[in-house]
């Protein structure tokens, strides 16, 4: 039994070291400011996202009303505070299809290489390295994106496959909520570890970045649904903010969802020096 909390002790110990250290390497980096440009670019990327996707869905599900609307619905429903916009966005791209495609490209194309550019200063700025030159910071930027957009694919695709499974097999609807954290998590801890291991050439690699990407799996969607259901429940954003309150809410989740991500990379700049 001593041995056991002899154990649990160092343990707690050794974590308590761990969160003080990657906390002071965050903050003497100026984390919270590269949060803040982070939500800042994110939610561009968001826009231009939702713009492209309606005139993409416009275009290939123009002879398909029932399924544009659902597909529609779903994505409003799954977009914390901004029900509002989000329709208002897709619809206004559907209906300017030809346009919005291309403009709504270039625009997720230059803010969300604006995104991993940042992420990349940062990360080169903890790991005591210099900043990779114009050209090849865009292409590890556009790379990155390339990453994400198709580990977002896989992750949606796995889960809608999963809620029409559910519908043949109602036992499955029990396992709905842990499977849409689990895969939530798995996708957060696989573009984590990508950005993490590539953004800075300095790294010691995936092998020994691994901790500070579970930190972030593990925190980033609790988070998220916490804020959302404080905001929602306790929270009144509508009577300060106005019609603005879904906006003003998606970018406090982003911004907290960045301080977790620049403390995992934290982490995990103060294991490698230790």
């Amino acid at each position: 039994m001593r041995k056991i909390r002899g154990s649990a002790r160092s343990a707690w110990a050794a974590t308590r070291r761990s969160m003080i250290g990657a906390w002071n390497v965050f903050k003497s980096n100026n984390g919270s400011q590269a949060a803040a440009s982070f939500a800042f670019f994110c939610f561009l990327s968001l826009l231009a996202l939702l713009f492209f996707s309606g005139a993409v869905l416009g275009f290939v599900l123009k002879d398909h009303p029932d399924l544009l609307r659902r597909i529609l619905d779903y994505m409003a429903a799954n977009t914390p505070g901004l029900t509002d916009t989000v329709s208002e966005a897709l619809q206004a791209s559907i209906n300017m299809r030809g346009v919005l495609s291309v403009g709504g490209a270039l625009g997720l194309l230059f803010t969300g290489t604006k995104v991993f550019d940042s992420l990349q200063i940062w990360l080169c700025g903890i790991w005591e390295v210099e900043s990779p030159r114009f050209l090849r910071r865009k292409k590890k930027s556009l790379a990155s994106l390339a990453f994400i957009a198709v580990t977002g694919l896989l992750g949606f695709g796995l889960h809608a496959a999963f809620l029409l499974a559910s519908r043949w097999q109602g036992g499955l609807r029990f396992f709905a909520g842990g499977f849409s954290f689990a895969l939530s998590a798995l996708i957060v801890f696989a573009a984590s570890l990508f950005i993490y291991s590539y953004a800075v050439e300095a790294t010691p690699g995936p092998r020994r970045l691994w901790k500070g990407a579970l930190f972030s799996a593990l925190l980033l969607n609790p988070l998220q649904l916490l804020l959302t259901w404080y905001y929602g429940n306790l929270g009144d954003f509508s009577a300060l903010y106005g019609s603005f309150a879904g906006v003003v809410l998606t970018v406090i989740i982003i911004y907290y969802a960045g301080y977790i991500i620049f403390l995992g990379a934290a982490l995990n700049r103060f294991l490698a020096k230790g």
